[in-house]
């Protein structure tokens, strides 16, 4: 299992780490947007963050990959007066590495998933309220089920909870499946792992006409990944089989439906430069690249995560690499924090790398309140740690 997670983090392991720094800062050079850092991880309340979301409470909550006293990953808290309480530390028989961002479902509890550990050590779905107990809901690994689930999961309207695997198993298969709030569980849908995509990386959501839309990081007609929709009831579609060409290759973050009703999504590679893609699919699977990105140019290369739409006209995303950073982060340079119109204007928010904290952010943004958008990055002082941050839109 570890082989998976090793091979999607080894971009981020192995390029060059940036300069240093501790506690909260002012925006850098050149930001459009007030930008803070809000927590900065010091490997003893965890490292590798999978990114944020705000609570009911007003805060934010979220899991990291490592930490906690067998480094297998914990879920934390942090409060708007900035205080940060770990609420449960993973033991491995509980669930090791969660991968995917916490959600917080309709009866106040949190969601969330493991890619390894649990009964068979193929990873776990688990409910943890907000003051940290925590229930296991499910092992995967049994007969007849998926496994490793890198996503994490999102909550239809009829309550239910839907996620999706990514198999690292010889003979394993990829799915999408569904899981009740008390733990009821079953296979949506089986990826045959090729014509249909194989590996879907990113969230799920239910869209306004009800289906289940999502990602595959790889698969499709030409290898690059698809985008499909799945109904409830497990009638997959295939929407889109990207070329690895101009229309974009590897899709490692999910899909947004925005206020014009067509979705949106990026890929981290393709596309003219080969640096990555914004593009708006309509609902035929018909793509259109809104944006390309060129490493050096500025504005940023590689967003390995999906967009969050702002409610403002504008969706919100980041880039792992690329952006103003200079130096610091030598040629590969930290990320950015970009907005993009519908209609394909983009603006970098934030280039993490000149008085630096954090760099390389690669999870998906959460839109919280007070018209603010909080983020996760994971480089700190030369060390696998990461930060939290919040920029007004």
């Amino acid at each position: 299992m570890m082989n998976l997670l090793s091979r999607t983090l080894s971009a981020a392991v192995v390029a060059t780490v940036c300069g240093a720094g501790i506690g909260a800062h002012a925006a850098e050079a050149g930001d459009r947007s007030a930008f803070k850092t809000v927590h900065v991880f010091d490997r003893d309340d965890g490292s590798f963050t999978t990114g944020v979301v705000e609570g009911r409470d007003g805060s934010l909550y979220g899991l990291t990959i490592f930490g906690g006293p067998n480094d297998d990953g914990e879920a934390f808290r942090l409060s708007p007066d900035g205080t940060f309480d770990i609420l449960h530390e993973f033991t491995g028989s509980d669930g090791e590495n969660p991968f995917g961002r916490l959600i917080q479902g309709s009866d106040g509890n949190f969601y969330g998933t493991t890619i390894s550990g649990g009964a068979s050590d193929l990873g776990t779905i688990f409910r943890l309220a907000p003051d940290g107990t925590f229930t296991l809901l499910h092992s995967f690994g049994a007969a007849g089920d998926s496994d490793s689930p890198f996503a994490g999961l999102t909550q239809a309207r009829d309550g239910t909870l839907y996620g999706s695997t990514c198999s690292d198993v010889v003979g394993g298969f990829d799915a999408v499946f569904a899981i009740t709030p008390a733990g009821a569980y079953r296979i949506v849908y089986q990826f045959s792992g090729d014509a249909d995509g194989y590996c879907p990386h990113g969230e799920l959501f239910e869209a306004n006409d009800g289906l289940l839309y999502g990602t595959t990081l790889r698969g499709g007609a030409h290898g690059a990944g698809t985008a499909f929709s799945v109904s409830t009831a497990g009638v997959h579609t295939l929407l889109h089989s990207f070329s690895g060409g101009a229309d974009g290759d590897e899709l490692q973050g999910g899909l947004v439906q925005a206020s014009d009703g067509q979705y949106y999504g990026t890929t981290s590679f393709g596309g003219a430069n080969g640096d990555g893609t914004v593009f708006r699919m309509d609902a035929a699977g018909n793509v259109t690249t809104l944006h390309d990105f060129l490493e050096g140019s500025g504005d940023g290369a590689r967003p390995d995560a999906g967009l969050v739409d702002g409610g403002d006209g504008y969706l919100y995303g980041t880039t792992s690499y690329g952006g103003a950073g200079g130096k610091a982060c030598s040629l590969n340079h930290c990320g950015t924090v970009f907005r993009i119109s519908l209609d394909g204007r983009l603006d970098i928010l934030h280039s993490f790398g000149v008085t630096y904290m954090g760099a390389h952010p690669s999870t998906l943004l959460a839109r919280i309140s007070k018209n603010r958008i909080a983020g996760t990055a994971d480089w700190r002082d030369g060390k696998v740690q990461g930060t939290i941050f919040v920029l007004k839109q």
